[in-house]
Formats: structure tokens, sequence, C-alpha cells
């Protein structure tokens, strides 16, 4: 009797560590994802409606969202690294997300005033699409973040947002935090990929942080999609640059989906990930300038926590500000585009200019 007894504590106390370290590897997010699990094995349509709701209206089988005339310019808002803030319960993060998980907790804290001074921007210009690049709430893109972190300020801004995720997205287990939120704006098939049609414009959303080789999905349909449209206007926006002035580990992953983009004739690229702005050169597939027909890099970090210290810019660079908030306006023409890097204190343009498309093979 005295050994059953022994037995069964032992057993509850291995229970009791194992379900200790499962909260603690999914950063205390293991009820939101069994539950996120239950509903799909029972039913498609019971994950869909736990999701963000519908996708906007314009959106067809493959998630082409037309906006604006052809011939029409079209102007658009875009940035990256947005949001953090500080956990509301003396357990952290792990804490929020169990809160969150019983359908509980609160708004959280804003680190610093980065992306609620973005925020008070972006709301200058309420009629503009907003391209969010990526790393949209820190630390680890979770369910309780996105809900009580993200969507008090940014997420007045929903309904016009196409997202794209970044690596900090998939601190979450299979990014569940950032595919819940977003839900259909996020892609088919929680794919993290789709395209969008800006006027003359196609603009693709893409998502470096998967399979981003040659002969994955993501190539097929990028190279499927350029194909069926013969714009000489396309424009790409995903979270991980492949050339900056800062080097980090995510880049050399995304260079083949650089070179790919760059070989179709894509004109522009714009990326978060680096906490700074920077416009580079014209660049060719292998990162090389080429002023005549290269493709260029808008690396814009700049939504939340900014740099606090000058780069020093690589060749490649052409324009590089630190230690500034701000979002970059884009106003694309028929044959052509304007930029402007609008800095959130005192809405002064650091960075302006205008480039033709390039002209696709």
């Amino acid at each position: 009797m005295r050994n059953k007894q022994q037995q069964r504590i032992v057993t509850i106390l291995a229970c009791c560590l194992a379900l200790l370290a499962l909260v603690i590897v999914t950063r205390g997010q293991l009820f939101s994802i069994s539950a996120h699990l239950v509903r799909q094995a029972i039913s498609p349509d019971l994950t869909n409606t736990a999701m963000a709701k519908s996708a906007p209206a314009g959106f067809d089988a493959d998630f082409i969202f037309q906006t604006g005339k052809p011939g029409e310019a079209v102007t658009l808002l875009a940035v990256g690294d947005i949001a953090s803030c500080s956990a509301t319960t003396m357990f952290g993060k792990i804490g929020d997300d169990l809160l969150f998980s019983a359908g509980l907790g609160a708004d959280m804290t804003a680190k610093g005033t980065g992306h609620i001074r973005t925020e008070e921007l972006v709301r200058q210009y309420r009629d503009l699409p907003i391209l969010a690049l990526g790393d949209l709430v820190y630390h680890s893109g979770s369910p309780a973040e996105f809900q009580h972190c993200y969507h008090p300020s940014w997420g007045h801004h929903k309904a016009r947002t196409f997202p794209t995720p970044g690596n900090h997205e998939y601190k979450s287990f299979g990014a569940l935090g950032y595919f819940n939120y977003w839900g259909a704006r996020a892609g088919p098939n929680r794919r993290g990929y789709y395209s969008i049609r800006f006027g003359d414009w196609l603009v693709l959303s893409l998502n470096s942080e998967v399979g981003v080789h040659e002969g994955s999905s993501q190539f097929d349909w990028i190279n499927a999609t350029l194909a069926d449209n013969r714009s000489d206007c396309v424009l790409a926006f995903y979270h991980s640059p492949a050339f900056s002035s800062r080097h980090r580990k995510n880049s050399d992953g995304v260079k083949p989906l650089f070179k790919l983009l760059e070989s179709l004739g894509v004109t522009a690229v714009l990326n978060g990930h680096n906490h700074f702005y920077e416009r580079t050169k014209p660049l060719d597939g292998t990162g090389a300038p080429a002023l005549e027909d290269g493709m260029r890099t808008f690396i814009v970090g700049t939504g939340g926590k900014v740099r606090k210290r000058r780069e020093r810019p690589a060749p490649i660079s052409d324009k590089m500000i630190t230690e500034e908030n701000g979002v970059l306006k884009l106003e694309l023409r028929e044959g052509s585009f304007d930029w402007q890097f609008i800095a959130a204190m005192g809405q002064r343009v650091l960075d302006a200019g205008t480039a033709p498309c390039r002209r696709r093979s």
C-alpha cells in the first residue's frame, strides 16, 4: 500500500514537472496552443471563427487585393519593428500568456514611447494603407502580446494594415499569435505570403522566416504570380533584409529570395529587422551596386525601439538614419514611385526621392 502511494506521489510530481516544462518551453502559451489545436481538430470553421475576422473586401481565391483603379496613383505607409510592452504580472510574459489563455489579462504598458509616436504619426494619414514589415510586437509575438500590447495602439489601424511576419513572431509556436490575430489578412493556409494590387502596381507580402530557397512553395508561388502579371511596377515586402549596413544572421537565409526578386524585375523591396532607416543603392542579385537597373532596398525598422548609436554606412548604402522613429511614405504611380521617410517627432521629412519602375523582360 505504501509503495502504491509513493508511486502516485512520484507520478503526480512528474506530471506537474512536465506541465511546468511545457509552460516554460511554450512561453506560457501551452493552453492557447492546445485550444487552437482542439478547434482545428474539431472543425476548420471553428478555427477560422477563433481567428481574426473575414478578409478585406476584394480578396479573391489567391488573396489578391485590388485597391485603386489602373492609372491612379496610390499612396501608402510602411514600417516594421513596432510594439514592445512590459508584462503585467509578477510571473512576467509567461503569466500574461496564461491569463490570456484563461480569457483574462489587461492591456500592457508600453516600453518607451516609440510605437506610441509612430501610431500618432500614421493617425495623421487615416485613409492610407499600411505595410507592416514584421516584428510587430515583442518579445515573442504571443497571443497576449498581440491583444494587450499591439492592439490597444496599432490595432486602431488593423483594417487598413497588410502584415508580414518577422522572426519574433516565430518565437510563438508556429507564429500562432500572428496568424490568429491577423486571420485572413496573413494570407491563405497560414502560409504568410500573398499579393495585393495597388493601382498599376503589384505588391507581394512575403514570408522571410520560412522556406525562401529555390524549389520551395513560396519560390514557386512568386514565379507563378509574376508570370501572370506583366506590369513593370512590382514591390515586395518582407522582414529580414538580405543586404544592409548591419549584417545579421538572418541575412544569408534570404539572399536566394532577394536574387529571385531581382531576376524577375522587381523594382524595390521593403524590410524591417534592423532598427534604423536605410535606403540602399540599386543592387543586382548578388548585392553589388547596379546603378543603371538594380533593385532598391528600403529598411524601415523604425516603428518602436530604434538604434541609439550611429552605424557606419556600408558602400551599398545611399542613406542611413538612426535614432529616429518614423515611417516610409510611398506614392506608387504609373511607371514610377516617390518616397519620403517621415520622422515621428515633428513630422520632418528626412529622406525623399523618386525613381522609375524597372523594366521587366
